[in-house]
């Protein structure tokens, strides 16, 4: 593809090791972020306001691009195209301007706490009117790489180029330490694992379930309380309402699938607002996001 540029001035960051940067452009905003679920736009959206998406997994690397004001964004695009054919991608999906159907960022993102993140990536008002997308993806030894381009330029101002690399990566399964709750009273659900923004639980969830209920099998007479931590992307109520469905679900699934009586737990949810690292890096947010099984004072409910 492209030739390598320098590391961002203002931070440790330095471009992806596998998909370079656009010659002529300075690195000047992203970040390496956590596992997650990424949406990928696969159709423009529809009269309804609809967008049909591939929502894949794995560990996302944001890169923010500005160029000059001479840099065409149609060349851009049309060099970023060809690279990616050469590199061995294939395009899934692209649009530009009004054939996206809308605005493409707003709708992807609307719904998830990664949406701060995008807050600079413009497609549409009174100075935005030159946009493009592009989706690509790649066999790599048995995994597919997605890589997301989304190109705009400010009216008579700066080329911008925000790039998103997403990389299959296995998730390491934890599994709870039981014994840390008679020394502290509550025990961290590791194994416990959601989708993006979303109460929903994922398959990788099952083993720690089966232990939880196995622990809480051997305590009938013990009930605890389920609490819900996010990070502090989002809004503060948001969270808080994440955190609570959260802590919700996990005891649904002990109560349906493993028979747990739902007298013995109780749902809590707390934001952002019991951290237990700092959220402004990527390694506190991930210990922020958490479950946590706490011991009731009470004997039984």
């Amino acid at each position: 593809m492209f030739t390598a540029g320098v590391a961002c001035a203002q931070s440790a960051l330095s471009d992806h090791p596998l998909i370079p940067r656009y010659p002529n452009t300075e690195l000047i905003d992203g970040f390496d972020g956590e596992y997650l679920e990424y949406p990928i736009a696969q159709a423009a959206i529809d009269e309804r306001g609809a967008l049909k998406t591939n929502r894949v997994r794995g560990k996302l690397a944001h890169r923010l691009y500005e160029g000059s004001e001479d840099e065409s964004i149609l060349v851009a695009h049309e060099s970023i195209l060809k690279a990616l054919a050469g590199d061995g991608f294939t395009v899934s999906y692209q649009c530009s301007n009004k054939q996206c159907g809308g605005d493409l960022v707003q709708t992807l993102f609307a719904n998830l706490s990664l949406k701060s993140s995008y807050t600079e990536v413009r497609q549409s008002g009174p100075v935005y009117n030159d946009f493009y997308y592009i989706a690509a993806q790649k066999n790599n030894a048995e995994a597919v790489m997605h890589v997301i381009y989304f190109l705009y330029k400010y009216r008579g101002n700066s080329l911008f180029i925000a790039q998103d690399v997403i990389e299959p990566e296995a998730i390491s399964i934890k599994e709870i330490d039981f014994g840390a709750m008679e020394g502290s009273g509550k025990i961290v659900l590791d194994g416990i694992y959601f989708k993006t923004d979303s109460a929903e639980l994922t398959a990788e969830s099952n083993a720690a379930l089966e232990a939880l209920a196995h622990f809480l099998e051997q305590r009938p007479m013990q009930s605890f309380f389920v609490v819900g931590h996010t990070d502090s992307r989002g809004s503060l109520q948001h969270n808080l309402a994440l955190s609570t469905s959260r802590a919700t679900a996990v005891i649904t699934a002990l109560v349906d699938k493993y028979g747990i009586s739902s007298k013995q737990l109780t749902a809590y949810g707390v934001g952002p607002l019991s951290p237990k690292s700092s959220n402004l890096a990527d390694t506190g947010r991930t210990l922020n996001r958490r479950v946590e099984l706490v011991a009731d004072s009470a004997v039984s409910k």
